[in-house]
């Protein structure tokens, strides 16, 4: 509290006598620059030098600082900027986050766990952005016209703009075999149908590129992979650039090839042995299924936590073969799978060296409709989100 004492001019008692320039008379009291005056004055001129006074006060704490930084323990009071509630006291005052607190946070490595429950929350919001992005978008087409029935079906699929791809082939095949019996309802289809179906996969393309942004990580790894193909080179590194955009891994600086297989070998693999993968066609989404086997295999870390994933999700389920569950007749008797929730039967596949397809098929949908596999598998959004995220 400051202490004063009343001018009274019917006593004629004098001013208080202030030490030039480090005090001044604020009309009741005489008040130091280390001290706080509470009156708020009403003439100009007094305005005029309490503000001064305040600038001066200013100075001196940064000056006593410095020394104190030098070693003197000389610690003044804080000085009340002008514009200050003064009905507080100093002492009463509390930063929101101590400074000390703010650089300790910054300093401490974070720890793994720490690390995990971060960004599981952070997945968790990107879907709740994904879900009201998809929402936001089938809400613009009608469901009974050619065009919002395509995508309300290609927005819950797996393979989206392979779906609608399928859809204007068929009806460019129906289109031709009726122009040979039937011209006018060919003219019809082509411009009802066709046309909407067309239109629909143009839409399509442009909200899976909004939605593969928001599953982007920054910064993204520079992946170390040599394409070994001309014909297909633009393709695949359109699906080589999507993945470093999707996986930040400090640690994944091991080289990979890519390269083509025989025409009559359609079936894409990745072989660990020599770090290649093989391609048996040019979809971008087929590399990044490959490439993730790559990463599952180069980053332990990534192994052992895609394998706890797997355990989990698969604990107490007995396996099946793949061809019954999917009606895949050119699945081997040996391909077995463990069903469990998956989008697809083949995330569960079963391998005798505890390898999994739960990263390549997480990332390749995570490219191909990051907006489906967050509503029609969260836990697995989730982990994918947050398990390629190490930098």
């Amino acid at each position: 509290m400051i202490k004063y004492r009343k001018y009274r001019e019917d006593k004629r008692e004098k001013k208080s006598q202030c030490v030039k320039t480090t005090s001044y008379n604020c009309g009741l009291s005489c008040i130091n620059i280390k001290k706080n005056c509470r009156i708020v004055p009403n003439d100009s001129k007094s305005k005029d030098r309490l503000d001064k006074l305040k600038a001066m006060g200013i100075d001196y704490a940064t000056a006593i600082s410095r020394r104190s930084a030098k070693g003197k323990a000389i610690k003044p009071d804080p000085i009340t900027p002008p514009d200050a509630d003064n009905s507080k006291s100093i002492n009463d005052f509390t930063p929101d986050t101590p400074s000390f607190a703010k650089e300790k946070s910054i300093n401490k490595p974070e720890t793994p766990e720490q690390r995990k429950a971060r960004l599981l929350e952070e997945a968790k919001e990107v879907r709740g952005r994904l879900d009201k992005m998809s929402e936001d978008f089938i809400s613009k087409f009608d469901p009974y016209k050619h065009k919002g029935g395509a995508i309300i079906k290609a927005i819950n699929n797996g393979k989206p703009e392979k779906y609608l791809a399928k859809l204007i082939k068929e009806t460019k095949k129906e289109i031709d075999k009726l122009l040979k019996t039937n011209p006018p309802l060919a003219d019809i289809l082509s411009e009802n149908k066709l046309k909407e179906l067309e239109a629909a996969s143009e839409e399509f393309k442009r909200f899976s590129s909004e939605a593969r942004k928001l599953v982007q990580v920054d910064p993204p790894t520079s992946l170390n992979i040599e394409v070994k193909d001309k014909k297909n080179k633009f393709r695949w590194d359109e699906g080589i650039q999507s993945l470093s955009l999707m996986v930040s891994i400090p640690s994944l600086t091991s080289k990979v090839k890519v390269k083509g297989l025989p025409k009559d070998d359609k079936r894409s693999f990745y072989n660990h042995a020599d770090k290649t993968v093989s391609m048996g066609n040019d979809d971008p989404g087929t590399v990044i299924h490959e490439l993730s086997h790559w990463i599952e295999y180069s980053v332990p870390e990534i192994k052992k936590e895609v394998v706890e994933f797997y355990n989990r999700r698969t604990k107490g389920e007995k396996a099946v073969k793949l061809k019954d569950v999917t009606g895949i007749k050119s699945y081997r008797d040996n391909e077995t799978t463990k069903v469990d929730k998956w989008m697809r039967p083949y995330m569960g596949k079963v391998y005798p060296n505890k390898s999994t397809e739960i990263l390549s098929m997480g990332l390749e949908l995570m490219y191909r409709n990051p907006a489906a596999l967050a509503k029609h598998d969260p836990e697995m959004f989730d982990f994918i989100y947050s398990v390629v995220r190490r930098g």
